[in-house]
């Protein structure tokens, strides 16, 4: 198993850390969750048989969080592995995997609620910069297999890092990736 992300001092499914009881109980055992405080690439999304995502349990109310916003479509809560003070998850009520699963108004509605926390936290925390974090997949870094969005605030040398290689193809390799997109 290998680290997604470096230095990156947050636990992998942060929600579940705001009960210990929970989460040594046995019941909790997302793949790739390490009390290291690191995240690793996911093994599998969840246990086989058990469909329910830590968020629909944040959700229901099965599992404490610190709600800050919800209405129809989707809910936002205090991560508990805060980067910084004041990050905050924003996500679907329901449980579409990725971005790539969910429909149009679920998107719109997730992207127009992680802007108004931003603005909330710009003037509650005052930080340097904001980072929203999306991710689909275990490839693409997805620890939860329901779709969210990061809302981070950040400070220059605040110890959270993106990092992946950079290619640089040429122009004329980037017209023919762009050839092959066909936006729908």
């Amino acid at each position: 198993t290998r680290t997604i992300f470096s230095n990156i001092r947050i636990r992998v499914i942060a929600s579940a850390w705001w009960h210990r009881s929970w989460i040594n109980s046995g019941k909790f055992s997302p793949a790739g969750a390490r009390l290291d405080n690191k995240i690793q690439a996911p093994q599998a999304a969840v246990e086989e048989g058990d469909m329910t995502t830590i968020f629909e349990k944040i959700l229901c109310g099965e599992i404490p969080s610190v709600k800050i916003y919800e209405d129809a479509l989707v809910f936002a809560f205090m991560d508990a592995g805060q980067v910084n003070p004041g990050h905050v998850l924003v996500a679907t009520k329901k449980p579409y995997e990725t971005l790539l699963d969910a429909d149009e108004e679920s998107v719109i509605a997730l992207m127009r609620v992680a802007h108004k926390i931003a603005k909330a936290i710009q003037i509650a925390f005052q930080p340097e910069g904001i980072t929203l974090l999306q991710t689909n997949k275990p490839a693409g870094w997805q620890t939860v297999p329901h779709l969210h969005m990061h809302v981070v605030p950040r400070f220059l040398n605040d110890g959270a890092e993106l990092v992946w290689p950079r290619n640089n193809p040429g122009i004329e390799k980037m017209r023919e990736y762009a050839a092959k997109i066909k936006v729908l």
